[in-house]
């Protein structure tokens, strides 16, 4: 279903929004991606949907992402968290369709070392909040072999 302008409620199918204020309440769609291409603006702090994909940039005053621990199990502290960060590379870069420049990590790269955290096959993509409890455990690793090695004085 494309829509432009008007009111999208609730479906199962696919839906495309394109300069779109979505939902007064909550949209709902089940089963369905949300596709966004150019400029679109919710009304509302929710939208169900399995996916959301916005093709350009997604500005928002702030991001939360779910990290309750009711929802979560088999919660580890991640071990050896300075070696996965020392085989990651963070790369500098430009964004091949609008020549933005950019930085971040490449998919394939990442998952050799967080496979966890790359997603989709074509294309790939990432995770990246995942990458800070990781990177928090690398910097209290080094903490630890800077407050050893202050202690040896």
């Amino acid at each position: 279903m494309w829509v432009k302008g008007g009111t999208y409620g609730v479906g199962t199918t696919d839906a495309w929004l394109s300069n779109y204020a979505v939902g007064v309440g909550s949209t709902q769609v089940p089963n369905g991606v949300v596709f966004a291409a150019g400029s679109v603006q919710f009304t509302d702090n929710t939208i169900n949907a399995p996916q959301l994909v916005v093709s350009g940039v997604a500005t928002a005053q702030d991001f939360n992402s779910l990290s309750d621990i009711k929802y979560k199990e088999n919660i580890n502290t991640v071990n050896d968290a300075l070696l996965k960060v020392d085989q990651l590379r963070g790369v500098s870069f430009d964004w091949k369709k609008t020549g933005s420049p950019s930085y971040g990590v490449i998919a394939q790269e990442l998952e050799q070392v967080l496979p966890e955290l790359v997603h989709g096959s074509d294309p790939r993509t990432v995770n990246y909040n995942g990458i800070i409890g990781v990177l928090i455990e690398a910097i209290k690793e080094l903490k630890k072999e800077v407050d050893e090695l202050k202690n040896h004085k």
